[in-house]
């Protein structure tokens, strides 16, 4: 394959029909709205988007009033008396209700801007190593995975310098899909050597991208770690379509899309992976705050504040771009994979596929695939939108059932 033909977008990824400006603009909105509600979605435990509910608090004070109702037998002097006092006592409740609320609502307000400034800051000005830790520096895997020399003796080094890595290999190596004819299913599998040997080379190619950074999605939080799934999820989906893609128009090492899918989503999983340390870290700040400035009703405030999950869909489209920019710059990438960094930048950009590098297209695909495939699933993908989604990213009818029959979201062996 000529330098040329891996840099300019085959046929065999794109349908014939280009897309005028005026449709290019109606698709930019489309994917606005798409996304929005994906990210939704991302963060609803419950698989559905938020519906406002305002009969509940009507219906309780409607229920709540009806207590003042007496029985008939009391005189009319202390039933007016007795309603009168009710009348008083409900409205200084109210009241003091509604200043609750309002002291509430400013403490709230001030976490969820400090919140938003520290994220700010730690996203944009802290070490690569301590937003992606344990996760290992990829430019190692770049400069010799996709290389037809591999061996395994250039693959040891990443587990030896990396306890989570090595746990990981090791646990996949163990799993039955993976166990090649059942043979070495012993201790001897707690060595990572043994276990990358386990796995083959192929396999080595394809899942260490993905290994390298699965420890960035398990959070020991109930509710992000739900979160952390989906978003797990939708980077495999990527990952594996995105290397169906490259597949399909050819390209020397299809597993470098796994490489691209993953490298992608890394800013969603950082972003999930922070937000509740930074979360606990404004509200201690608030408080100190409150506390020197002696305002003891909105120190006490925060002991009702929680976690605003609210503000995760926002803070994931604002900042992940931007972290993954950032890995893009740090990885040393050397001339054989330039097109890869180019690939992703181009996805980050939202760049027309007709100005794509083959990469470009197939990781764009992947990813639209992806998010069609998840939000499917839960039933909550705009049906209206579908035709529209994949003529974007100029995914035909045929193209999209092969990646529906590929299973993208499984972890299969090389065959």
């Amino acid at each position: 394959m000529t330098k040329d033909s891996v840099l300019t977008p085959p046929n065999t990824l794109m349908g014939r029909r280009r897309l005028s400006i005026h449709d290019r603009h109606k698709m930019e909105q489309l994917t606005s709205k798409v996304m929005t509600r994906y990210h939704l979605w991302l963060v609803n435990h419950k698989y559905a988007l938020q519906h406002a509910d305002d009969l509940f608090l009507d219906e309780q004070w409607t229920k709540y009033r009806g207590l003042s109702e007496e029985d008939e037998a009391i005189s009319q002097r202390f039933k007016r008396e007795l309603l009168e006092c009710e009348q008083a006592s409900q409205s200084s409740r109210q009241d003091a209700h509604a200043e609750k609320l309002k002291v509430q609502s400013r403490v709230m307000q001030n976490v969820e801007n400090t919140l938003k400034a520290r994220l700010a800051t730690l996203f944009q000005e802290a070490d690569l190593s301590k937003l992606l830790n344990p996760v290992p520096d990829f430019s190692y895997l770049v400069s010799v995975a996709y290389q037809p020399s591999l061996s395994f003796s250039r693959l040891y080094p990443m587990c030896e310098l990396n306890r989570a890595l090595s746990k990981q290999v090791i646990h996949l190596a163990k799993s039955p899909r993976f166990s090649m004819k059942g043979t070495r299913r012993t201790t001897a599998l707690d060595d990572p050597k043994v276990a990358l040997a386990q796995l083959g080379i192929e396999n080595c190619r394809r899942f260490l991208p993905l290994l390298m950074a699965r420890p960035l999605a398990t959070p020991t939080d109930g509710v992000m770690s739900s979160i952390s799934n989906k978003v797990w999820q939708h980077l495999l989906v990527c990952a594996n379509a995105t290397h169906h893609r490259l597949e399909e128009a050819g390209v020397v090492s299809p597993e470098q899309g796994m490489l691209l899918g993953t490298i992608r989503h890394l800013g969603l999983l950082v972003v999930i992976n922070h937000f509740q340390t930074q979360f606990e870290e404004a509200l201690l700040q608030v408080m100190q705050d409150y506390r020197q400035s002696n305002c003891m009703t909105e120190y006490f405030a925060c002991s009702e504040i929680k976690m605003p999950l609210v503000l995760l869909p926002q803070l994931l489209q604002r900042h992940e771009r931007g972290i993954v920019e950032r890995l893009i710059a740090h990885i040393d990438w050397g001339p054989s994979a330039m097109p890869l960094a180019r690939a992703l930048l181009e996805d980050l950009e939202d760049a027309p596929l007709d100005t794509r590098s083959i990469y470009g297209v197939a990781l764009g695909q992947g990813r639209a695939f992806a998010v069609f495939d998840n939000m499917d699933k839960n039933q909550i993908f705009p049906t209206k939108f579908a035709p529209h989604w994949f003529a974007n990213v100029r995914l035909s009818g045929e193209a999209l059932s092969k990646l529906q029959q590929s299973h993208p979201g499984m972890l299969k062996p090389y065959q």
